[in-house]
């Protein structure tokens, strides 16, 4: 019979396999006359190899034979225990204002129909989830796991803003004055309106400008200068575009444009240093986005 003490201590078991990564489950039970420098008795200590192994065969966390169980949900097998820690995740910590969208990437090399492939990430093979971080710590508050296209998508957001508006509003990160930062691949004009007048949520982050409402006057702007930046405001939507090396977009419906923020130092090809005049948006961006390295 399984004892939730026994439970605790082969869920301990295996997430200290994270840390020390072995071929197989029975490499972490071997001796030391078979294996003297990467031996790890704090296995054989906790847990026989044996008793652990039959947890793992036999850990179920749906009954398969309940009818009402949705078999049509690609990771229906782990959903029950999926949802318990997502309600844990907002109840047991209080988020600052600012947070993150990401996507991670869960390490799966098995084979699984949900199993996807990312060139630009560290880890370029597994599950793929949407994820809402605390920017300051890192903190998942909320995430999704991308199955495949669903039914569930608002019209006028597409795939992708219905994430978003998803995890915050699942999160209860919603009607708090709460500051969203995502990169380009989630934001849109029409998101940005939706969080803000909706959902009582700010955002703030860089543009594809090819997307619907994005104004064609930003994209057309000639002979800018270093540091210099223009914007165009609609309401309480921002679009920006500052110079760098090459211009950079921005939608923001938190920030006031005007406010120039600082500079950034730059190096140019001869080898000095230069300061560049920076907008707040554009810093703060910078900001909270690299404070949530969640990536991989």
């Amino acid at each position: 019979m399984l004892t939730v003490p026994e439970l605790k201590a082969f869920f301990g078991l295996r997430l200290q396999m994270e840390q020390c990564i072995k071929p197989r489950y029975e490499d972490y039970w071997a001796s030391s006359s078979k294996s003297f420098v990467s031996e790890t008795p704090g296995f054989r200590s906790v847990m026989q190899r044996d008793r652990f192994l039959s947890i793992w065969t036999h850990l179920h966390f749906v009954n398969e034979l309940n009818p009402t169980v949705d078999k049509t949900d690609k990771i229906y097998k782990v959903r029950p225990m999926l949802d318990m820690l997502l309600t844990k995740c907002p109840h047991f910590y209080s988020p600052s204002q600012c947070h993150s969208l990401e996507e991670g990437m869960i390490p799966c090399k098995g084979r699984l129909a949900i199993k996807q492939y990312i060139k630009s990430k560290l880890i370029k093979w597994g599950i793929k989830a949407y994820m809402a971080c605390d920017s300051n710590t890192g903190y998942i508050m909320n995430l999704e796991i991308y199955t495949g296209k669903t039914d569930n998508v608002i019209p006028e957001l597409g795939f992708v803003g219905s994430v978003v508006v998803r995890l915050l509003a699942t999160g209860h990160l919603t009607n708090k004055n709460h500051i969203v930062y995502m990169d380009r691949f989630y934001n849109s004009v029409p998101l940005f309106d939706t969080l803000f007048n909706v959902y009582g949520t700010f955002a703030v982050g860089t543009a594809m400008t090819n997307r619907k409402f994005y104004p064609k006057e930003l994209t057309k702007m000639k002979k800018m200068q270093r540091g210099q930046s223009e914007f165009i405001c609609h309401g309480n939507i921002t679009c920006l575009v500052w110079m760098d090396q090459r211009p950079i977009h921005f939608i923001s419906s938190y920030h006031n444009p005007t406010h120039k923020g600082g500079t950034h130092k730059r190096r140019n090809k001869d080898g000095t240093t230069v300061d560049v005049p920076t907008p707040q948006l554009c810093i703060d961006y910078t900001k909270y986005m690299s404070g949530c390295d969640v990536n991989d």
